[in-house]
């Protein structure tokens, strides 16, 4: 491993762990419950939900019937997701782990879902391998990503001097290809089938651009980066990202909506 990969992901844990990400996860639990549902997560199975945050699948799976693994690189989020399961009664066993090194045995899981955490492996084909790996043969796997054309995409170049980027491997030149069918297929190989590949909407409602803005600050990148980045700096990218709300959102009442699509992708796994 480079320098750069370690720094990379010593990055992405720092700014979780300086982040607040339960504003942004509860944003997201929608597309997590509508995964576990296309997944037919329930009683008997055991799932994965890799990469899991605070839990939203991990959650939605269990209340499902389903016995829950939730797996995350950093530990601040195991730790307030064991929080919240815990407070809310569920049976989820947590582990810190990382996506492109999971430790458990090949065939342990009946499904693996990530919810928009793909697309932070550095290198794409192994965290694909691996998660078909622990992914047993017939098993499903679920992805929730972010598309190349959508609001995250474009708001991921406003923000990409706030941290170092993962250094260019496996030619997947861009994180948001998870979120691309035809990259997708290519990138999980034969050993697959497509059971559901389908566009997707998150609708965010906020007062304002600025009160979205607000919410981004707090959720990891931009608040790990202010405290070392001169002011007129940060001011720049600040002002690009408000541009990129500015392109995407829409007048909602009161405040402004923000569409941001995804890729609803369910696979099973042939060998």
């Amino acid at each position: 491993m480079t320098d750069d990969y370690i720094n990379f992901k010593q990055t992405a844990k720092d700014s979780f762990e300086a982040g607040d990400y339960a504003p942004m996860a509860a944003r997201l639990a929608g597309a997590a419950e509508e995964l576990v549902a296309a997944c037919g997560a329930g009683p008997g199975l055991h799932v994965l939900d890799v990469g899991a945050g605070t839990g939203n699948a991990a959650v939605a799976a269990a209340r499902a019937g389903a016995r829950a693994t939730a797996a995350d690189l950093t530990p601040a989020m195991v730790r307030a997701g064991r929080e919240r399961t815990r407070a809310e009664g569920l049976p989820v066993d947590w582990d810190e782990a990382d996506i492109e090194d999971l430790p458990y045995a090949e065939g342990t899981f009946d499904r693996v879902l990530a919810v928009f955490t793909a697309n932070f492996a550095p290198r794409p084909r192994t965290a694909a391998a691996e998660m078909l790996r622990v992914l047993r043969p017939g098993g499903v796997l679920g992805l929730a990503n972010w598309t190349p054309t959508g609001f995250a995409a474009a708001m991921s170049r406003a923000l990409a001097d706030l941290g170092p980027a993962p250094e260019a491997c496996d030619d997947f030149s861009s994180p948001f290809l998870w979120g691309d069918e035809k990259e997708l297929t290519a990138l999980l190989g034969a050993a697959v089938e497509p059971v559901r590949l389908e566009r997707r909407q998150l609708v965010w409602h906020f007062p304002s651009a600025g009160a979205l803005w607000e919410e981004l600050e707090r959720d990891g990148g931009p608040a790990a980066a202010r405290e070392s980045m001169p002011e007129q700096e940060y001011a720049r990218i600040r002002e690009a990202a408000l541009a990129v709300v500015a392109g995407h959102a829409e007048t909602a009442g009161d405040g402004i909506a923000v569409t941001n699509e995804y890729l609803l992708a369910v696979v099973r796994r042939t060998a």
